[in-house]
């Protein structure tokens, strides 16, 4: 378990010790220590050696749990708390909000112990007989209920990569399969994932129902597709079987979108996908790109997964990032990046520790220390400057000067109308200093809608102004969407695609971005950290003198 892993650990045992109406210290102990440990730039190597006793605030009772939870994957408390109190608790807790307090009050007073229940309860109005819950509150907790149960079975790329993974590992070296590939939605590397689908060719049909279930028929255009539903990790998985033969056309068929397939009048037998686009006059359409009208480019001007050169939008402990300017350089030069732009939060980012002036200039005197100790890696310095409710940047341009490049984000004040959003957004791109638009449309997929935006007025002013926009390629954001970044491409912009990065694990995470970029067809001369560092120098200046 990792460090961001413990963190949620300790934070969910605070909550359940406030349900189980424990010592209020006790859960303000485990919660401060959740905050905490995300702060420790060497928590692996406190674990290792059994030094977390050398962290205040982190007592002999807590040490005792971060073992368990790194050791074991749970921890003994953990445990007892999830026993002692009704499963559903846990999916109450989850709720947006609703914190512990206001839990414990509904499992106490009406003794609602699962997400059920509660929408009953709301429904009959009994919550507006509790102090501190009234008629909005109630209105709110339906419509957190609403959102939990349409994500309740859906599942972000990066949930369904592992549960991917972990079945193609099992069934590859089952003895009854013969062939099995991904299919469906994941194929496509679609943002929200509904049901992982697989194409299945077996040698003993009788020993895989006999292990997932009966065998149903879907009619479709194309013929009768027998399948197997099943819940994997409590996740809608389908099988779709057929014989070596058929494998490649029931790939193809399960793999494109129904507007997609609409294209082909007759889809006969494919022995190789690509011969089958060849048959068709039509270059090679990659998976991800299944989606609706055929668009036929080259793949091989498409990007792929490694021609990122360099890394922008990283996080470090000089804000809320959970490792240091040093350790994160020496990593991406491990995995043979040729630069970085660091991008800790600007000084408006009360809540991620942002950066004061003092901070700054204590970072660029160590960027400029490691510049010459990882010669010939470069370390560009950046900010990710807060866009304020009016638009302005959250630093002077004295301040803002000093930096190689600039991402301006929202962080704050998302319901602001279309209008006064949009306006908001362009004053941002309008400011000399800013190179960068970050995670422009602010969705947090399943959690949080986009805020309401003008899009192609905002894509116009970024190509007015020579401005740069992200793919933000964190599963939760994947921001700007594929769509998006086809309007985006049509205009002539181009892209910086970013982690977002605030721990190592966290630049996995560009490989999304690059899905997202696919999807959209979009060439590695459109994506700048595809440039060598000569390059990406010139275009960051040339955003700030256009």
């Amino acid at each position: 378990m990792n460090k961001k892993q413990v963190s949620e650990n300790l934070s969910l045992i605070a909550k359940l010790l406030v349900v189980s109406g424990e010592n209020h210290f006790k859960s303000k102990a485990f919660e401060n220590a959740s905050r905490m440990i995300l702060q420790i730039p060497d928590f692996d190597e406190l674990i290792k050696n059994k030094n977390l006793n050398k962290i205040k605030g982190i007592g002999k009772s807590i040490e005792k749990e971060i073992y368990d939870l790194v050791e074991n994957d749970i921890s003994t408390l953990l445990n007892e708390l999830m026993a002692s109190l009704p499963e559903g608790v846990i999916d109450i807790l989850s709720l947006k909000g609703l914190g512990a307090k206001k839990v414990k009050i509904l499992y106490e007073k009406l003794g609602i112990s699962s997400v059920g229940e509660l929408e009953y309860a709301c429904n009959e109005n009994r919550l507006m007989l509790l102090k501190g819950f009234g008629k909005k509150t109630q209105e709110n907790i339906l419509k957190s209920i609403k959102k939990f149960k349409e994500r309740k079975m859906l599942m972000h790329l990066s949930e369904a990569e592992i549960i991917v993974k972990n079945i193609l590992s099992v069934l590859q070296q089952s003895s009854f399969t013969d062939k099995i590939a991904v299919t469906g939605d994941y194929r496509r590397k679609v943002e929200i994932i509904n049901r992982i689908e697989f194409v299945i060719s077996l040698n003993n049909f009788d020993m895989f129902v006999e292990k997932f279930g009966k065998a149903t028929e879907l009619k479709t255009e194309y013929g009768f597709l027998r399948y197997i539903d099943t819940d994997i990790y409590n996740r809608r998985v389908r099988f779709f079987i057929t014989n070596n033969v058929d494998f490649n056309k029931i790939l193809f068929i399960t793999t494109g979108s129904e507007k997609f397939l609409r294209n082909f009048n007759e889809i006969q037998e494919i022995r190789k996908e690509k011969e089958f686009f060849s048959r068709n006059n039509l270059n090679f359409i990659i998976p991800e790109a299944r989606e609706d009208k055929i668009i036929n480019v080259n793949p091989t001007e498409i990007i792929q997964f490694n021609d990122l050169q360099g890394v922008f939008h990283i996080h470090t402990t000089y804000s809320d990032g959970a490792d240091t300017l040093e350790n994160i350089v020496r990593y991406l030069v491990k995995r043979g990046f040729k630069y970085a732009g660091i991008s800790d939060h600007s000084q408006s980012a009360f809540y991620a520790n942002g950066l004061k002036e003092d901070d700054i200039k204590r970072q660029h005197e160590e960027i400029d220390i490691l510049n010459e100790k990882y010669k010939p890696f470069k370390i560009f310095k950046g900010i990710e400057s807060d866009i304020l409710k009016n638009g302005s940047l959250d630093y002077s341009d004295k301040i803002l000067e000093k930096f190689d490049f600039v991402i301006a984000s929202v962080h704050s004040s998302f319901n602001l109308s279309e209008k006064d959003m949009t306006d908001r957004i362009i004053k941002a791109i309008e400011n000399p200093y800013t190179t960068i638009l970050g995670h422009p449309t602010g969705r947090l997929i399943l959690f949080r809608d986009a805020y309401k935006l003008a899009i192609h007025e905002v894509l116009d002013s970024l190509k007015r102004y020579n401005k740069f926009v992200e793919i933000n390629s964190h599963p939760y954001r994947l921001d700007l969407s594929w769509q998006n970044c086809m309007k985006a491409s049509e205009k002539g912009i181009k892209f910086f695609i970013t982690p977002d990065a605030h721990n190592l694990d966290g630049f996995d995470y560009l490989k999304y971005g690059i899905c997202v970029a696919r999807k959209a067809l979009l060439k590695k001369t459109e994506i700048i950290n595809t440039y060598d560092i000569i390059d990406v120098e010139k275009e960051i200046k040339n955003a700030w003198n256009s």
